[in-house]
């Protein structure tokens, strides 16, 4: 028996008290990934599809402004790097407190990730 007829055998439905009460489909599909791996990583893949496009319109428009005429030639991944950075930044997410700038330089992290090789694949 495959993991869908499991489930639809052995699991509670998803009740509307569940939903009136603000119950997360998300949360109830990753505490089924140990029973259910192939079928919670699906529903997890469905259930975060943005359901508009104005994200990703909102993200074009700032890549955009980013990529102004002395900044074209940033390659593919620096530029999405910045934009994760970016949306990071916009969503509140701040570095540990114990996080001090000072502790790796620009050569170290241009190193570590390969930014010459990736503008250089571009």
């Amino acid at each position: 028996m495959d993991e869908l007829e499991r489930w639809r055998r052995f699991e509670l439905r998803w009740t509307q008290e569940q939903f009136e009460q603000g119950s997360n489909p998300v949360s109830y599909w990753i505490s089924l990934r140990p029973k259910y791996p192939n079928l919670a990583h699906m529903a997890i893949d469905i259930l975060t599809i943005p359901a508009s496009s104005c994200e990703c319109e909102r993200l074009f428009s700032e890549l955009g402004d980013l990529l102004e005429p002395r900044r074209r030639k940033i390659g593919s991944q620096l530029l999405s790097a910045i934009q994760c950075i970016r949306s990071w930044r916009d969503a509140g997410f701040k570095p540990p407190s114990d996080y001090n700038s000072g502790d790796i330089t620009d050569a170290e992290v241009a190193t570590i990730y390969e930014i010459c090789k990736w503008d250089s694949e571009a």
